[in-house]
């Protein structure tokens, strides 16, 4: 490698970064929302500028095996959830913080509060669970994402 290519951003190698920008945030310990934003990619005045993104155009996750009010649901909600991202929902503070933070959510999509917040949501991803859990496609369909193996232990 001469010393111009050392001096190129990667040594002159393409590289391709997949994912979505919103999801893949450094961890910076004990700092908030802002320095951790800050020390994103897309703030790199050193990476960023030699970067070319291609975004997608169609989420076809969307459109698989679903009837047009299904699909017509799921692309409203795909537009909500970018909109968070972007900024585009009005956020507020709680009591006692600084950071605009908290969004309203619709209450379609809430699950109602109970002392068993685990079997709550359990039932309400698995439905007639003991009914279906041979059918591997009623499994397939579902999933619940969780921060920690204590929590994936304490569902399961």
């Amino acid at each position: 490698m001469t010393l111009r290519q050392r001096k190129k951003i990667f040594g002159s190698k393409t590289v391709v970064l997949g994912g979505g920008f919103r999801q893949i945030l450094p961890v910076i310990p004990g700092k908030g929302r802002a320095n951790v934003v800050d020390a994103s990619i897309s703030k790199s005045a050193q990476i960023w500028p030699h970067c070319v993104v291609f975004k997608l155009q169609k989420n076809m996750r969307l459109m698989k095996d679903k009837d047009n009010n299904e699909v017509e649901e799921l692309e409203d909600f795909a537009k909500w959830v970018l909109d968070i991202g972007d900024g585009n929902i009005p956020a507020n503070t709680k009591e006692g913080e600084d950071e605009k933070t908290w969004i309203g959510i619709s209450r379609d999509l809430l699950l109602p509060t109970t002392n068993d917040p685990i079997g709550t949501v359990v039932s309400s991803i698995y439905p007639a669970l003991l009914n279906n859990y041979t059918n591997p496609n009623y499994l397939q369909g579902r999933a619940i994402l969780a921060p920690k193996n204590e929590l994936v232990d304490e569902i399961n």
